[in-house]
C-alpha cells in the first residue's frame, strides 16, 4: 500500500557544529595555504599601470601570500594565482585605505575564479 509507505518515512534533522568553522581559521593562520585564482579587471587604466601599483605593495602582501603568479590576459585584465597563508592579514591589507583608493581610481574589480 503506497499510502502506508509514505507514512512510515523517518525525517532526519542534521545539526551543524559551528565550533568546527573556527578550526579552519586556525589552519589558515598557521600556514596551511589556500590556493586562489583571481581575475582582475582594470576599467580606468592599463594592465601596466595596475601591475606597477600591485608591485608597490608586494612586500606587505608577501607576509600573507606565497607562490604568487601574475599573468597578463589583455590590456585591461590580469589573472593572479597565489596561496593564502594568513587570511586575516590579507583581508586587513586589502581593506587598507591606500589600496582601496588606488583601486577605485583605476576602476579595479577582482573576481575569484
Amino acid at each position: 500500500m503506497p499510502f502506508l509507505e509514505n507514512r512510515n518515512k523517518i525525517n532526519t534533522i542534521y545539526f551543524f557544529d559551528t565550533s568546527n568553522v573556527k578550526k579552519y581559521d586556525k589552519f589558515i593562520n598557521y600556514g596551511v595555504a589556500m590556493q586562489v585564482t583571481a581575475k582582475v579587471t582594470i576599467q580606468n587604466s592599463t594592465y601596466e599601470a595596475w601591475y606597477d601599483f600591485f608591485l608597490s605593495y608586494a612586500d606587505r602582501r608577501g607576509e600573507f601570500v606565497q607562490n604568487e603568479q601574475v599573468e597578463k590576459i589583455s590590456l585591461n585584465e590580469a589573472k593572479v594565482s597565489f596561496e593564502i597563508t594568513d587570511l586575516g592579514g590579507l583581508t586587513e591589507l586589502s581593506a587598507s585605505k591606500d589600496i582601496i583608493e588606488k583601486e577605485a581610481e583605476m576602476g579595479v574589480t577582482t573576481e575569484i575564479v
